[in-house]
């Protein structure tokens, strides 16, 4: 499948301090190894901000990957049945540094509004195959995948993906239909990464059942803690219903104001009361950085500054949820 994208990823690049703290080593590190491979620049005749290719820093953050001979594919699913609380941004953000780091990354978008194939750069008004013709229409899903940037693949979504749930109701199996039609990915993948619709449906239902960790993401405030109650239970009853495991959960706190009392009241609540589901005293601070970079489809390394609050918090939850990632891999090959 060969799509027109609204974004030309070849001009766009990483500094080496950006480079630095995506590995989570030194700038001096970083500079001998563009020497030694002899990396050049995007633009030859900068003498700031130097950037280097995608293609460049994907053989640097690959040799940082341990055990990369030996991985297993984690399926991780961003979830909340409320909108607006910044979990597309969140998945884009997760998605497109993943492969920035040098992952084989898939962005599987099941909204039909599909905000995050908007932020992929795609024009939604073209038809394209969806996760509803490989369901329904038996299309081999390695046809329906489009090549974002190196390392970055996704399943695009729109509006046909309404349909999908009263096909569901006719077909065997229905809550395992996602599974069975894209476990053939994890072959290829290291992770597979959904941005789930804002709703309580059977196609969320699928996807849960096929994730190993549901990245919840929360504002913070007071309502939406309180929802969070009810979600978790209905997640533990549908668990309990398919005779599985519950997925990992990890509740991301989103769009924290330090100022605001109301932040403060919903994180002393998360602690309180889900504090095995969260990241130690951490939340992703409200960032215009962040509704820049969807807006331009453009992930934050790729235009950041080296001080920008936005891209330490998206490094924090990178870093978590690949120990997360990692725990999960032990876990099941200690099951075996």
């Amino acid at each position: 499948m060969v799509t027109a994208l609204r974004r030309d990823f070849t001009t766009c690049g990483v500094t080496q301090k950006i480079l630095s703290d995506l590995v989570h080593t030194s700038p001096s590190t970083i500079n001998k190894m563009v020497s030694s491979l002899e990396l050049k620049p995007l633009d030859e005749t900068a003498s700031r901000n130097i950037r280097y290719s995608i293609d460049d820093i994907r053989s640097i953050t690959s040799k940082f990957i341990a055990n990369k001979d030996n991985r297993k594919c984690n399926v991780l699913s961003f979830y909340n049945f409320k909108g607006g609380v910044g979990k597309t941004t969140l998945c884009f953000e997760v998605a497109s540094h993943l492969a920035l780091m040098g992952y084989e990354v898939l962005a599987v978008d099941t909204d039909p509004q599909a905000h995050l194939s908007t932020a992929l750069s795609f024009d939604t008004t073209n038809e394209y195959p969806t996760l509803y013709d490989i369901i329904v229409n038996d299309l081999s899903p390695f046809d329906c995948i489009e090549n974002i940037f190196p390392g970055l693949d996704c399943l695009p979504s729109n509006l046909s993906l309404t349909r999908l749930e009263s096909e569901l109701d006719n077909l065997p199996r229905r809550e395992e239909r996602v599974s069975i039609s894209l476990t053939p990915l994890k072959e290829k993948y290291d992770f597979i990464i959904f941005d789930c619709n804002p709703t309580i449906s059977k196609l969320n239902m699928n996807i849960i059942n096929f994730s190993d960790i549901l990245p919840i993401i929360v504002e913070t405030q007071l309502f939406a803690i309180n929802g969070l109650k009810m979600l978790l239970q209905d997640l533990e009853k549908f668990c309990k219903k398919m005779i599985m495991d519950m997925p990992k959960i990890v509740v991301i706190p989103n769009k924290y104001e330090e100022r605001t009392a109301s932040s403060g009241e919903a994180m002393s609540l998360l602690r309180k009361y889900y504090s095995e589901y969260t990241i130690p005293d951490f939340a992703v601070r409200m960032s215009e950085e962040l509704k820049t970079s969807t807006k331009l489809s453009l992930p934050l390394a790729l235009f950041c500054r080296s001080n920008s609050i936005a891209f330490e918090d998206i490094l924090e939850v990178l870093r978590y949820l690949l120990a997360q990632s990692k725990e999960e891999v032990e876990k099941s090959a200690a099951a075996y």
